[in-house]
């Protein structure tokens, strides 16, 4: 009997858990770029500044991909060029900014 119940129990944490992370809403990658505006960052400035306004577990999303953690968020936006040289680290280029919102 004790098995069965310890079972149901890591069920139940599970089950919780699982809704939690599923109801979380992801934010738009949009909301990261308009907080870089006028900012210099490196790649770990970058995560310390997302990560201190968004917390540490926050999802995204973008026009193309979704789920994507910090930094898969900063890997993406890399990848697709929407940073932009600058002083000793980067912005972000303001003109390859979609306009979906």
């Amino acid at each position: 009997m004790q098995n069965i119940v310890v079972l149901v129990a890591l069920c139940d944490v599970t089950s919780v858990l699982t809704v939690k992370r599923l109801v979380m809403e992801q934010i738009h990658g949009h909301e990261v770029l308009h907080m870089m505006e006028g900012n210099v960052y490196s790649e770990a400035s970058l995560r310390k500044a997302i990560i201190d306004k968004f917390g540490a577990n926050q999802l995204f999303y973008t026009c193309s991909a979704s789920n994507l953690t910090v930094d898969g968020l900063i890997e993406f936006l890399k990848e697709h060029g929407k940073f932009k040289p600058m002083n000793d680290g980067f912005t972000v280029d303001e003109t390859s900014v979609c306009s979906n919102e």
